[in-house]
């Protein structure tokens, strides 16, 4: 049985076994239903289990039922209680705390104490709430209606969370005001099920507000039943007419776009492989994203494979602009790759959540870059520096920093290289002579891209050899 997700595969299985666990649970209902209703006229439905067993004098089984509503009971108070303890003492209270006291001067232990003594409070405190809403609720005896209104209670968070998930348009305000609404008419019906408010409908505007049309009463609907559908519905509607109405800030959007997306409509999927454009445009366009070496490189490549090379001024195929995308997935990602082709070929302005979304997938495969740059140098015997197409630092090894001695805030990424040479130089460490030629020497190398090695004897006694590399896309 799975109680609690703790791994991926969880969610395969309680997809179809926590829906069959509903099922089963709720097929034992019926027949006791049935029964209670043609037995036990008048009875409380909510003593059934109870009552049938007594009814049929099999007190034994009377007996079971009682102990095991008991401890079933109990488990849904202490789950319950623990639960809403805890979250209150992690979401609420702790970070309350932590604002105001000074961790330096606390030790874990004392902490570890402190929180168990919130936990132990707030438990407390929730039991005593539990009891004071009991005794408001006196006058309502049946617990399904207690359920009915607890669970509506729950349900007024449902427009706002299905629309986060699945509607861009949707913004705070609307859920402000939706859910506002939503409480009122729901704590209107609360007050009318408990008494508090006095008259009917023709004397009271509240009652008047929860009171089903005359056709729907004549079903069976009660009151209570009506006020709790229209607490629902009138939330959800004020969610959407609000947030239509009223403008999503910035952060709203960039969310929104986070969780619901960007797709493409299908129809611009297939019309951007049969956009009439021409190989040369192709070329110029994704030349601008990635430079025109790689992008002549790439179409090379693709030539080859396909054993044909078109004029510059014939369209495009298909295949081209698949290949096209791929390259430039490469820099931004596949989705932002699409984004960029759709705007540029289509002539569809691109949107600010769009834009995030390049930006975002930009950012993920350059620090993933970077980090697997960084893994492959660090388990090199060899003290090794990487510099871009700028002359800047963009990785180095642990080892590199041990066999310099740099002050603080020197190594740092996108620091020009010609700063560490001149300390090194300043140092000795590159030989007598004007530190400034021993600059300019080396920057010309790497500037050139020519393979250059030099060696020194420290005054430790120990020798240093120096090589420098060119790499494939610029840099040493």
């Amino acid at each position: 049985m799975v109680v609690e997700n703790e791994r991926a595969q969880d969610l395969h299985t309680a997809r179809w076994l926590f829906p069959v666990y509903l099922v089963l649970m709720g097929l034992f209902v019926l027949p006791i239903a049935w029964v209670g209703q043609g037995l036990l006229m008048g009875t409380s439905p909510d003593t059934f289990v109870i009552s049938i067993p007594k009814f049929a004098e099999a007190n034994n089984i009377a007996l079971l039922a009682f102990l095991g509503g008991t401890s079933a009971a109990s488990g849904m108070v202490i789950v319950s209680t623990i639960a809403l303890a805890i979250m209150m003492s992690n979401d609420l209270v702790m970070p309350l705390l932590l604002r105001r006291i000074k961790l330096a001067h606390r030790s874990h232990r004392h902490l570890s104490g402190l929180l168990l003594v919130i936990r132990r409070a707030l438990i407390c405190l929730l039991l005593f709430g539990a009891w004071l809403f009991y005794q408001a609720l006196d006058t309502i005896h049946s617990l399904s209606a207690i359920g009915f209104l607890s669970f509506s209670a729950i349900t007024q968070f449902a427009p706002a969370l299905i629309g986060g998930m699945y509607w861009r348009l949707g913004n705070r305000k609307g859920v402000y005001v939706g859910l506002f609404v939503g409480f009122a008419i729901w704590l209107i019906t609360l007050m009318s099920e408990t008494g508090l408010l006095a008259g009917d409908a023709s004397s009271n505007l509240l009652i008047w507000m929860i009171t089903p049309p005359d056709l729907l009463s004549s079903w069976g609907i009660a009151s209570s039943d009506w006020g709790m559908l229209m607490s629902v519905v009138l939330n959800a509607i004020c969610f959407v007419v609000i947030s239509l109405a009223t403008r999503s800030s910035l952060t709203e959007r960039l969310q929104s776009a986070s969780f619901v997306g960007t797709p493409l409509p299908e129809s611009e999927n297939l019309s951007l492989y049969q956009s009439r454009v021409t190989v040369a445009e192709l070329e110029m366009l994704a030349s601008r994203f990635v430079g025109r070496t790689r992008v002549r490189s790439a179409f090379r490549q693709y030539w080859r494979q396909q054993e044909s090379q078109p004029l510059p001024n014939q369209q495009a195929t298909a295949e081209l602009i698949r290949h096209t995308e791929r390259v430039l997935a490469g820099v931004f990602g596949a989705s932002s790759a699409k984004l960029v082709l759709t705007s540029a070929l289509q002539g569809r302005n691109m949107q600010l959540e769009e834009v995030a979304t390049i930006v975002d997938e930009a950012s993920e495969l350059y620090h993933f870059s970077r980090g697997l740059l960084q893994g492959a140098i660090e388990h090199i015997g060899q003290g090794i520096a990487v510099v871009d197409k700028q002359l800047r630092l963009v990785a180095w090894n642990r080892r590199y920093l041990e066999l310099f001695t740099f002050p603080p805030g020197l190594i740092q990424v996108g620091r020009p290289i010609a700063d560490v040479i001149r300390h090194n130089a300043e140092q000795g460490l590159c030989g007598p002579g004007d530190p400034n030629e021993h600059v300019r020497k080396r920057i010309y190398y790497l500037e050139q891209g020519s393979p250059h090695t030099s060696s020194r004897v420290r005054s430790d006694g120990s020798v240093i050899e120096v090589q420098g590399n060119p790499m494939p896309g610029g840099g040493s």
